[in-house]
């Protein structure tokens, strides 16, 4: 009799938890059609219900997190993917997702060494929506601050930057090390013959180009300001194009706006503005410096100069 009745017990027990399952599956699928019509709110209803039936499960958890992210709550969000990747480290979704949330945050650096990671394990692992994801997220951090990829080799050449342009910060600060050292424009390539490389920016090639928005904190312990005016005094001196000289000062702008000197960068954009007023290049990386120095109305006011809109500057000026 014993036996009989264990038996009655188990079968019981069984039908109890396929009902559970089968009411579970019936709220998840409720829960992703809620989220397909972006109505984020009422699928975390939906999530709470799910939770109460002690079934919750690693994709569900990612749901949960993904609702928190698109609604904007960003620490509940971060609560959930530690949910997520403490029960299953290597959902991909979650860290792709996780990596979404740190350049949200404006942690760079954690999204790219997440980035690096996540691209180690193979893109063959990542579903359309992944890759889309991930690649958006980079995309936006290779905008407004390029030359942090030069330490990321896989994430640099996920999103096609060249070498050439992450090693761009490097040619900057040697020529600004020969200035500092005493060598003035001596050793500045000359732009008279540069044709072939003028040419090359304007078709996209953005070796030269100030990489604008590689945004540090100001620090009060940064490179003592040099002397700006002798700087711009022998770029006006040069026998070159009103173009070329804008770029030689745009170039020292940049390596003054690595080292934190954000006022000497003002300083030879201001005097590259004085060529041109409407290069939108100067303006947005002068735009970048006011911000960097915590200058936001400054900031807004050379950026609504731009002919071109440029929505990295735009997010960033407003979300100071």
């Amino acid at each position: 009799m014993a036996k009989l009745k264990n038996k009655v017990m188990q079968k019981k027990q069984n039908k109890f938890w396929e009902k559970k399952q089968k009411d579970n599956n019936g709220l998840k699928q409720e829960m992703q059609q809620l989220m397909q019509s972006k109505d984020y709110a009422t699928a975390l209803e939906v999530m709470a219900e799910i939770a109460g039936t002690g079934q919750m499960d690693t994709e569900t958890m990612y749901w949960g997190a993904k609702c928190y992210f698109l609604l904007g709550d960003y620490d509940r969000a971060a609560k959930w993917l530690d949910n997520t990747l403490s029960r299953q480290a290597d959902y991909m979704p979650a860290q792709v997702l996780l990596s979404a949330l740190c350049i949200a945050q404006k942690r760079y650096e954690d999204a790219l060494k997440l980035g690096e990671y996540i691209l180690a394990k193979g893109e063959e692992q990542m579903t359309e929506e992944d890759r889309a994801v991930l690649e958006k997220g980079l995309k936006y951090v290779a905008a407004i601050q390029k030359a942090l990829f030069k330490d990321y080799p896989a994430c640099r050449n996920f999103v096609g930057i060249t070498d050439e342009a992450a090693n761009a910060l490097a040619k900057l600060r040697k020529l600004m090390d020969e200035v500092k050292q005493g060598g003035g424009l001596a050793n500045v390539p000359s732009f008279d013959a540069a044709e072939e490389k003028a040419d090359g920016a304007e078709n996209g090639n953005d070796e030269e180009e100030l990489p604008a928005a590689v945004v540090q904190p100001c620090r009060e312990d940064a490179a003592d300001s040099f002397d700006t005016d002798k700087v711009v005094t022998e770029i006006m001196a040069k026998e070159v194009s009103l173009r070329d000289k804008i770029r030689l000062l745009n170039a020292f702008a940049g390596g003054c706006y690595q080292a934190g000197d954000y006022q000497s960068a003002f300083e030879l954009l201001s005097a590259a503005l004085q060529l041109d007023a409407h290069d939108d290049t100067v303006l947005k990386n002068i735009a970048y410096t006011c911000l960097a120095a915590d200058e936001k109305e400054q900031a807004l006011e050379y950026a609504a100069k731009m002919t071109m809109v440029d929505f990295a500057l735009l997010h960033d000026v407003m979300d100071v």
